[in-house]
């Protein structure tokens, strides 16, 4: 019985001293009080009220002073009382919408001060002359152009925003009041360019919009028949079913490949193919898309001839020589519009037997497709 009363005196005394334990530990923890927010006050700044130009931004985040200074809560919000005017995000950023007042207020652990936003049109630096970079514009159907990057406006600190758009051929040229203008039909428009605010103060464009015919239907000929082959890729309606993947390759005059061989230019070699597109056409340009690739070794530089019949015997020269520009350069895919004296034909003949028109170190030459239009 003793031994029993003696563990359980040894227990209640364990227990006391831990609890003294415990007891001194709450005492030697820091306390913490929360101090609230009293007042706020907006910076002088604000407090006057703030113009800023319709478009323009402002940031308000912490400016105003927090009283006491050991507040705990300094966590900032804002609102608008007309966020048709103007809209304040969780960071303090003002954006505007429109032109007008609204009521910006900036609370701060329930205590609010707030300041009046005026929003108001854009100042207007006078436009006193528009410099057209280059007026002769040319795009093709369906692309479009930004006009302000062929623009320059004096004074330079002017708003190039302050300009406006028409043109005179809606249904061959659109263009926005962002100066953007888009390619609808072949044929050629004039935009004129103004000062909003000034008529008298302008510029023109010439733009020209080249439209290609649908060639569904069209087929080719050409002066090697049957081509070589080389997998399935080789064929001639490869020029004219839109996939730049496939392509159509002759081999050049002096080479061999495939079974192939053509005689040397000097002996009478030569290589050319005939667009059959179905019915007589105007026509003052042709387009060649390369085929894909890096090589520029197998790509045309000049057409030595192109000519033109309605019967596909009988031709007559069209142009001579037409370079290719930047036909060496990887990544020019495409040439640009290729710009041909304007003519009605149903054929078109692409005639190459200079070694000019060719790169001499592969056997064939080749492209993707080929374009004709207006």
């Amino acid at each position: 019985m003793t031994k029993n009363k003696n563990k359980l005196m040894v227990i209640l005394l364990a227990a006391f001293v831990a609890g003294l334990s415990f007891t001194n530990c709450d005492d030697n923890m820091p306390q913490y009080d929360n101090v609230s927010v009293e007042n706020i006050t907006l910076d002088e700044d604000l407090k006057k009220g703030v113009s800023i130009e319709i478009g323009d931004s402002l940031v308000i985040a912490n400016k105003l002073t927090v009283f006491p200074e050991n507040a705990t809560n300094k966590m900032q919000t804002f609102s608008s009382s007309n966020e048709d005017v103007a809209v304040v995000d969780g960071r303090g950023k003002i954006n505007t919408n429109s032109v007008g007042t609204t009521v910006i207020t900036v609370t701060v652990d329930g205590k609010t001060d707030e300041f009046t936003l005026t929003v108001r049109e854009r100042d207007i630096i006078e436009i006193t002359e528009i410099e057209i970079i280059d007026p002769d514009v040319s795009i093709n159907a369906g692309s479009t152009l930004d006009l302000k990057e062929l623009i320059i406006i004096y004074p330079a600190e002017a708003s190039i925003n302050d300009l406006e758009y028409s043109s005179d051929q809606e249904s061959v040229v659109e263009v926005n009041q962002n100066g953007i203008i888009r390619g609808i039909a072949g044929g050629t428009a004039k935009i004129t360019v103004t000062f909003k605010h000034d008529s008298s103060v302008s510029g023109e464009f010439n733009v020209r919009v080249f439209e290609d015919y649908s060639r569904e239907g069209w087929t080719l000929a050409a002066s090697q028949n049957p081509l070589f082959v080389e997998g399935n890729s080789n064929k001639l309606e490869h020029a004219l079913d839109g996939d730049p993947a496939t392509w159509f390759a002759l081999v050049k005059p002096g080479k061999s490949h495939a079974g192939i061989s053509i005689p040397t230019a000097a002996n009478g070699g030569f290589v050319y193919f005939i667009v059959d597109m179905k019915e007589e056409r105007d026509v003052n340009y042709f387009r060649i898309r390369h085929r894909a690739g890096t090589d520029t070794l197998l790509r045309y530089r000049i057409i030595e001839e192109v000519s033109g019949s309605n019967d596909g015997v009988n031709f007559t020269t069209i142009a001579t020589d037409v370079a290719i520009p930047n036909w060496d350069v990887a990544a020019t895919v495409e040439t640009p519009n290729l710009i041909i004296p304007a003519s009605k034909y149903r054929y078109l003949k692409f005639y190459c037997q200079k070694q000019e028109c060719f790169a001499t170190d592969r056997g064939s030459v080749q492209l993707a497709e080929v374009y004709i239009g207006k």
